[in-house]
């Protein structure tokens, strides 16, 4: 629980601003079947862009906000992780022949992914802000 005039610290990613050299389409290809992944289980890998708005649109005042590019990961563990989301998925029921194939094309990019050297860096966003405080009465 904040208390009136407390202050709000918080961070979320943002993939759309997330920096990978080389980009490539096994790179690409990867992504775009980890994303889905990511909004299948509630989330939103492209959310952090709208972090500010969404402190402001809580009712929180005195906004500050900044961007922090992060080496979080190498970019070989990276792609082994987006890798490794993709191959858990694949063991879903649930899915399609088709959605499956497409996961399966992504799990390939990856794996080439993984052999090349680079650069994975993330953005971050961050939101400092201060919760309304009563007026007097």
């Amino acid at each position: 629980m904040l208390r009136p005039g407390g202050v709000h610290a918080v961070c979320c990613s943002d993939w759309s601003r997330a920096q990978l050299d080389p980009l490539d389409a096994d790179v690409t290809d990867a992504l775009e079947g980890h994303y889905p992944l990511r909004r299948r289980a509630g989330g939103d890998p492209f959310r952090g862009a709208a972090l500010p708005g969404l402190v402001a649109d809580a009712g929180f005042v005195e906004i500050a906000s900044g961007r922090a590019d992060r080496v979080d990961m190498t970019y070989h563990d990276y792609a082994d992780w987006v890798r490794a989301r993709i191959q858990a998925a694949c063991a879903d029921t649930e899915l399609s022949p088709s959605d499956r194939e497409t996961l399966r094309w992504a799990e390939r990019a990856a794996g080439r992914w993984a052999t090349r050297r680079g650069m994975f860096t993330q953005c971050w966003i961050e939101v400092i802000a201060r919760s309304v405080t009563p007026a007097a009465t």
